[in-house]
């Protein structure tokens, strides 16, 4: 992953937020999907990648706390609720442990 993660920390809440509410489903695995092989043809979106690992490369932006600083910094200014970088984490938590969707080669960041 590039260094490029500055004002992307918005993408963690958002996850969370939609997490409750989006149907887990084969339609939305095939939606991804699809969003994978656009972004895929790009340099936009270096996960996309056939080589890329999701749930481990998910693993290692939670071990590493990556999106904290810019969370705390940029993020939380913008929000009406206050919510600890602990939270927001959980959904990416989630999606990492696998289970819920096949994220083989599925991550949109």
């Amino acid at each position: 992953m590039n260094d490029n993660v500055k004002k992307h920390s918005g993408h963690i809440y958002d996850t969370y937020k939609l997490f409750p509410v989006v149907s887990k489903d084969v339609a939305l695995n095939k939606l991804m999907q699809e969003e994978c092989m656009v972004r895929a043809k790009t340099n936009i979106c270096p996960s996309t990648q056939p080589d890329v690992n999701v749930p481990k490369l998910l693993q290692s932006l939670i071990d590493n706390q990556v999106f904290r600083e810019d969370k705390n910094l940029i993020t939380d200014r913008s929000l009406e609720e206050n919510l600890s970088y602990k939270t927001v984490i959980k959904a990416l938590k989630l999606l990492a442990d696998g289970g819920v969707l096949n994220l083989s080669a599925v991550l949109i960041i």
